[in-house]
């Protein structure tokens, strides 16, 4: 070859098996250079070409597996999982324009986090395996740099009997490693708010906190414990939500903001939060 150029070209072609055929060795010592070039070229391909799937392979396994370091931010965490995990995507779906990612933190099997995943497939959900009390943990799933954690009551570790002690200590763990991240936890036990308010924790849910109401509802008000139910069941039509006030709306009567609200967005205006 009669510059630098034409011997590069001629290597890269060689290696990569394109094989043009406009610049060959005509001499001895260049066929057998570029023997040894043909040969070498195909062990350096492959050696490259299973290194890079290799690697995509490994980060497939470790998303999988849980394993993986989560990279995102401003999303949502929901630690622990059982009946009402389900419930709470199944109302994202619903929403989804409007939901960001999500990270779920919990020591199911495989094969249910997969069933997980294939059924809300338009939810941009990733998987964290291990115990979400556990620093480590939490930061695999980048707690620091979360927007909201929702605490359940976790039946995927076997401990659930100790629930409440490990929705205490998990909210310890996540407002030390964010204090500006909302945590809102889920409680089976009444007599263990106090704990958890002293852990910082931003809202609480206790279970049957309202069935005294609806029990006696179905005696003094027949018909207001089916529509609450129809209201506020993972199937029901309807979904509450909260709308900002239209600026053109500031300084009118909330008669007239009730008024253009059902009018313009077919919404039941039922009030105003502060």
């Amino acid at each position: 070859f009669q510059a630098l150029g034409d011997a590069i070209l001629y290597v890269f072609v060689t290696m990569t098996t394109v094989g043009y055929g406009d610049k060959v060795p005509v001499t001895t010592g260049g066929k057998v250079i570029g023997v040894m070039i043909m040969f070498f070229g195909m062990t350096i391909l492959s050696v490259f070409t299973a290194t890079i799937s290799s690697i995509f392979v490994a980060r497939k396994l470790k998303e999988v597996r849980g394993l993986e370091e989560i990279k995102l931010r401003d999303h949502l965490i929901i630690c622990g999982w059982n009946h009402t995990g389900e419930q709470i995507l199944t109302f994202f779906q619903k929403e989804k324009e409007k939901m960001v990612p999500i990270v779920l933190i919990n020591q199911l099997s495989e094969d249910m986090i997969n069933d997980i995943l294939n059924h809300f497939a338009n939810l941009k959900i990733k998987f964290v395996r291990g115990d979400y009390t556990k620093e480590i943990i939490l930061n695999r799933a980048n707690a620091g740099q979360a927007r909201v954690v929702l605490i359940i009551p976790d039946h995927s570790s076997g401990l659930s009997a100790q629930s409440d002690e490990r929705t205490i200590l998990a909210t310890l763990s996540i407002k030390a490693i964010n204090q500006k991240v909302k945590v809102y936890a889920h409680l089976t036990n009444r007599e263990n708010l106090p704990h958890l308010k002293k852990a910082k924790v931003d809202d609480v849910l206790i279970s049957d906190a309202y069935s005294g109401y609806l029990l006696a509802a179905q005696v003094l008000a027949p018909g207001v414990p089916q529509t609450i139910e129809m209201l506020f069941s993972e199937n029901a039509p309807f979904l509450f939500r909260r709308l900002e006030i239209p600026v053109h709306m500031i300084g009118n009567s909330y008669g007239q903001m009730k008024q253009e609200t059902e009018k313009n967005t077919e919404t039941i205006c039922i009030g105003l939060v502060r």
